[in-house]
């Protein structure tokens, strides 16, 4: 899968985010997050459906996700107090 949105490509295929045309790092993890959420949108993704999804049969913490959150927003270059 290739998806695009603001200035950012995401390529399942090479496991790379470009953002403004240069490679940005994510743990593996935070590139799933962003994987699954461009899949399904517009629809939004459930903190559930994200857990089953990443951590099959494995309990973990709301505060896991909630770093791979701001780690994705970090390498777009997105605020969470001023989301675009």
């Amino acid at each position: 899968m290739r998806g695009s949105f603001g200035n950012c490509v995401l390529d399942s295929d090479t496991r790379q985010l470009l953002t403004g045309g240069k490679v940005v790092r994510l743990q593996p993890k935070a590139f799933q997050v962003l994987e699954l959420l461009l899949q399904n949108r517009p629809k939004a993704v459930s903190k559930s459906e994200i857990h089953e999804r990443l951590w099959p049969g494995s309990f973990v913490s709301d505060g896991a996700l909630t770093s791979l959150i701001a780690e994705i927003r970090d390498a777009i270059g997105d605020d969470a107090h001023e989301p675009r």
